[in-house]
């Protein structure tokens, strides 16, 4: 028998997984990383604290595609020290770095040492008192042989200089570990500074006045007052040259706590222009579609996680019942409605109730797991705008914090856009913590389905969720029948999935989900509205429908009615518009339910409803026929045409 042959691919293959199962045997935690690239090709930080399996390295590396990444700190007894020039290496060789495994990358070198065991080592990157070198700690990550660079250079281990050569250095660089010196306060600056330290202490100087709203008028003013206290002074049209292009880049950049802040311009690398790489920050759409990357719900279908959610609802409607019953839900991690939940600490900061009414509900509901910080407390709970908000960020871990109201958790007018825009943005930075939040909110007095001030809220916030009355058969809210049903559900935003369900209060006040129709009802109640509609000429009002629907089944009224209410959006659409402005229905079709038969070139509804469907339709069309008579005979065609095409989409 002839051996195998085995191709040069077949070997890279084997090569690529049998060296990322020797990291794995050395005690490395190991993480693929897209073909030619640095980036992750997968969601990788689960990895920071467990080790990959076998059978996972054999998805990752088998195909002999993906980079190896090997995470640094802690997880793989590692620190890693990056010398990405020439500079960089001559540094190392200066102060005597000592002789460790060392990998040749693509610019420069990477250095493994031995993970220090009386030190925490964080990454950083591009200090200014270490030039050209990176260091890669807790929440890292290196590429490894014999991973391919962006340029075809292949990452290899030095002879000599491999992990089995030379054992991992215990002696890391002692400059390394040293944190950069301190800056001095900006009020030592303000006393004068000496050559060589002045125009840093200006930019300094001039960014904090901006941070409490100087305009350039009294910032110059202020350069020019603190500069006479340098020695010797700056020229005047050098301070006035500075604190301009001060103004110029903040400008650009729209935000001054962000230019002078120096973790922000590392991050962005805008005062290192000339180190830039763009191939770092992109990424392909191919290449994100490798990621790994789902979208989570804290609560199936209805509240995503990581999110910034408006909930809004007039006063009274129960948005706070419906809240507490959300977040005790989630502090268990039982389901709600029927829906999976994901159980997380639950922190519910009510400004707008008493204690007495949050108690109250509290012992209705047997709220036992949510953590409250009511308004009331001798510590009461910071407002979002004000200079102690960090402490949610800060002192919390992350979970789901629930805000009731935004009214009351910022102290300035909510229909002022730049101070909600700013209010907003603290809100996201708590979310980018890892918090999911919902912000209880207010609606108009004359319109409970939208939301209330500036449109700064919706157009940062992620998702909104409404709720609101369902009317009763005569337009009456109040009724004994109507008014414990309330509409919930998405409205008019979200990033994820919409949605909606009929809720209802029982008797404990609690809500409950309604269940819509069976398919059998709400067949027969749109076959009715599309007759009405028919025979009519016009949309049918409400009673016109209860009355049509309980003549030609077996439904009760009251069991009209409420299928009416629940059915609403999915089954057949209402509106204003009949007879003294009442409520008028419109039924809905799911045209993915339309069969097509070639043979025949007809559409067949598989409900046996088509004939009637196709009255509906050259009703509905009928503006278009009345214009066009000549095209009577044309309109089936057109109608074939555009839902064939819609099948064609729908791949039906």
């Amino acid at each position: 028998m002839k051996s195998k042959t085995i191709t040069r691919r077949e070997k890279k293959n084997q090569l690529t997984l049998e060296w990322a199962e020797y990291y794995l045997a050395q005690g490395f935690s190991v993480i693929p990383l897209l073909p030619k690239e640095k980036k992750p090709a997968i969601q990788w930080k689960k990895y920071q604290k467990r080790r990959p399996t076998k059978d996972e390295l054999v998805e990752w590396f088998s195909d002999g595609e993906n980079n190896i990444g090997i995470v640094t700190g802690k997880i793989s007894g590692i620190a890693v020290v990056d010398l990405d020039s020439d500079a960089a290496l001559e540094f190392a060789n200066q102060n005597a770095f000592a002789e460790t495994p060392t990998v040749r990358t693509g610019k420069g070198h990477h250095l493994y040492y031995m993970y220090p065991a009386d030190s925490e080592v964080r990454n950083f990157q591009k200090r200014d008192d270490l030039p050209g070198i990176d260091l890669r700690g807790d929440g890292g990550y290196v590429v490894a042989p014999p991973s391919i660079h962006s340029s075809g250079t292949a990452y290899e281990w030095i002879d000599g200089q491999g992990l089995n050569d030379l054992p991992l250095s215990t002696e890391f660089p002692d400059m390394i570990l040293t944190k950069k010196a301190e800056k001095t306060p900006i009020k030592e600056l303000l006393r004068g500074v000496p050559e060589g330290q002045r125009n840093d202490s200006l930019f300094r100087a001039v960014c904090g006045l901006m941070k409490v709203g100087s305009n350039y008028a009294d910032c110059l003013n202020y350069a020019y007052w603190f500069n006479e206290r340098n020695i010797p002074p700056l020229p005047d049209d050098e301070v006035k040259r500075t604190v301009k292009g001060i103004f110029d880049r903040y400008r650009e950049q729209k935000s001054v706590s962000q230019f002078s802040d120096p973790i922000y311009m590392q991050k962005t690398k805008i005062l290192d222009l000339d180190h830039f790489d763009y191939a770092t920050v992109l990424w392909k759409g191919k290449d994100l579609q490798k990621q790994d990357a789902k979208i989570e719900w804290v609560v199936d279908s209805i509240l995503p996680k990581q999110s910034i959610t408006l909930f809004h609802g007039r006063g009274g409607i129960g948005k706070t019942w419906l809240a507490l019953q959300i977040g005790e839900a989630v502090a268990k991690g039982t389901p709600l409605f029927e829906r999976t939940t994901q159980a997380m600490p639950v922190y519910y900061i009510d400004l707008e109730n008493s204690f007495p009414v949050l108690v109250e509900r509290i012992k209705k509901l047997k709220i036992q797991e949510i953590n409250f910080w009511h308004n009331s407390s001798d510590t009461p709970p910071p407002k979002i705008d004000s200079a102690d908000w960090i402490v949610y960020k800060e002192k919390l871990p992350p979970g789901l914090l629930i805000v009731d109201t935004l009214r009351a958790f910022q102290s300035q007018d909510e229909n002022d856009s730049k101070h909600m825009a700013a209010v907003m943005g603290n809100l996201k930075t708590i979310r980018d913590k890892g918090f999911t939040i919902i912000l209880l909110h207010h609606t108009p007095k004359n319109n409970e389905r939208t939301y209330k001030g500036s449109t700064a809220i919706f157009d940062l916030c992620d998702h909104v969720l409404s709720i609101h009355g369902s009317k009763g058969p005569d337009g009456g809210e109040d009724d004994d029948l109507f008014g414990k049903y309330r509409w919930f559900g998405t409205k008019d935003k979200t990033r994820y999935m919409p949605f909606h369900m009929s809720l209802m209060f029982d008797t404990d006040e609690i809500f409950v989900e309604v269940k819509g129709p069976d398919v059998e009802d709400s067949e027969n109640i749109r076959l009715s509205i599309t007759k009405l509609i028919v025979n009519n000429d016009r949309l049918p009002m409400q009673s016109e429908v209860v009355d049509a629907i309980v003549e030609s089944t077996e439904l009760s009224k009251s069991r009209v009615q409420k299928l009416l209410i629940q059915g609403d959006k999915v089954f057949w659409t209402s509106k204003k518009g009949g007879i003294k402005n009442k409520k008028v229905y419109q039924p809905v079709f799911d045209f993915s339910k339309l069969i097509y038969k070639s043979d025949t070139g007809k559409l067949n509804f598989d409900d046996k409803t088509f004939d009637l469907l196709e009255k509906y339709l050259l009703w509905e069309g009928k503006d278009f026929i009345k214009s066009k008579p000549h095209r009577r005979i044309q309109f089936d065609d057109l109608y074939i045409a555009q839902v064939n095409s819609l099948l064609n989409c729908l791949k039906i």
